[in-house]
């Protein structure tokens, strides 16, 4: 190249000037101009990272979610039980296949609505087999209107699952069965409303009640079927209790806490939790002894209520599988810490009622299954419809023992006598 040439020079001299004019700025500043190449370069590394640690995240989440679909739905999610094909032809002989399958969704696949006082209630619901009204009772077959007819013979059950009847259709739950045995032998009609709900125990039904009754429904008659929750509600807490308190805790972080807590790296987050955490103590006898005398306080608290405006109680005190019933012919046994726990509230409480400390409108139902020799349940906890029919009649059959039905809407006193279950 001719560097002699004119334009030659012309043009170097423009390049020159350029490049002092690009880097002009920070001529002056070379300390500026190392801070700058810095900043850039660290820049570029935290970009990387931040990139990397971003695909890491996506790529995690990826894996956990083809491992969790295997591996099935979350502790404490909603899901079907994996029950066998032979027992289940057993506890349901009318139901085909998939009839059973249809129940089994409706009942497990159901969710909860908030209520206030009481944390939680059944959702309102329509299907085949499981149908809740908007009030939040459980339909049976010629329900009753809602609100009340005063001229009817009226009648609120409170209960947990086994009262609402979970694995059981409308009509063979123990209310409904419970309205057919009364409707049988009372001339007006009968109207039984199911507020049974699941994970329901003593207090939750008792506030209920109370909700109920200042909102101006007044039944006639209300029968209260505990036993089975109140063994597990020894600390006097609603189930969900934790879930919810975090409202006020855990949750202060706000959206972003509730929305990774929805990816599967937030389910294996609570996984090691659960592994991590301190495992919950049993309740002592003295703490199981002092929830009976909690339960006597509430039975007692109802029935001054009761007593003032005329309404009628009846405390039931429900049969278990883990108590007084041969589990060689439960089907879906699974003994454990929890079937000695509830063996012994069962003892604690007979000997509470061989007492007479538990009143003369008190049934006693938990050894009406002693001598059987077959499955009564349809899953763990919850009855056969045939065994839910039994547990109705003994409970219409004390209702007429006590006279409650002539005593209805008058806030009279009730026989001094004990009563048992019949067979």
């Amino acid at each position: 190249m001719n560097l002699g040439h004119p334009m030659n020079l012309i043009r170097e001299e423009t390049r020159d000037r350029d490049a002092v004019s690009r880097t002009a700025p920070l001529a002056p500043f070379p300390k500026l101009k190392q801070l700058w190449a810095r900043l850039t370069t660290a820049y570029a590394v935290v970009a990387i990272i931040l990139f990397s640690t971003f695909l890491l995240f996506v790529a995690l989440n990826l894996i956990l979610m083809v491992v969790f679909y295997f591996r099935g739905p979350e502790p404490g999610t909603l899901r079907l039980p994996n029950y066998s094909e032979a027992a289940l032809r057993v506890v349901y002989p009318d139901l085909g296949r998939a009839e059973r399958e249809e129940l089994l969704r409706e009942t497990w696949l159901r969710t909860f609505d908030y209520e206030d006082f009481v944390l939680f209630k059944e959702r309102p619901f329509r299907g085949k087999y499981v149908n809740v009204n908007e009030a939040g009772f459980r339909i049976s077959p010629n329900q009753g209107p809602w609100p009340m007819e005063p001229t009817n013979l009226n009648i609120f059950v409170f209960g947990g699952s086994t009262s609402f009847g979970y694995g059981l259709p409308d009509s063979q739950t123990v209310p409904a069965y419970l309205q057919q045995a009364l409707s049988d032998v009372v001339a007006r009609r009968v109207c039984v409303y199911n507020f049974g709900a699941g994970w329901y125990y003593s207090t939750q039904e008792r506030v209920l009640f109370e909700r109920l009754f200042t909102a101006g429904h007044r039944p006639d008659i209300i029968v209260f079927i505990d036993g089975l929750n109140d063994c597990f509600h020894w600390d006097d807490r609603p189930q969900f209790s934790e879930r919810a308190s975090t409202i006020f805790t855990k949750d202060r972080s706000g959206g972003l806490h509730s929305l990774v807590g929805r990816m599967p790296i937030g389910r294996a987050i609570r996984a090691v939790d659960r592994r991590i955490a301190k495992p919950t103590l049993p309740p002592s006898e003295l703490e199981i002894r002092a929830n009976l005398e909690r339960y006597v306080s509430k039975k007692g608290l109802i029935e001054a209520i009761c007593k003032q405006f005329g309404i009628l109680p009846l405390f039931v005190w429900q049969p278990i599988a883990d108590y007084n019933y041969d589990l060689k012919y439960h089907l879906f046994a699974n003994p454990g810490d929890d079937t000695k726990r509830q063996s012994f509230v069962y003892s604690e409480m007979a000997n509470m009622y061989q007492a007479g400390l538990l009143g003369e409108n008190f049934l006693w139902c938990a050894d009406m299954q002693q001598n059987d020799k077959e499955c009564l349940y349809v899953d763990r906890h919850h009855y056969t419809a045939k065994f839910a029919n039994r547990f109705a009649n003994a409970i219409a059959g004390a209702i007429k023992d006590k006279q409650l039905l002539q005593h209805a809407r008058a806030p009279q006193s009730l026989s001094q006598t004990p009563i048992t279950a019949r067979e």
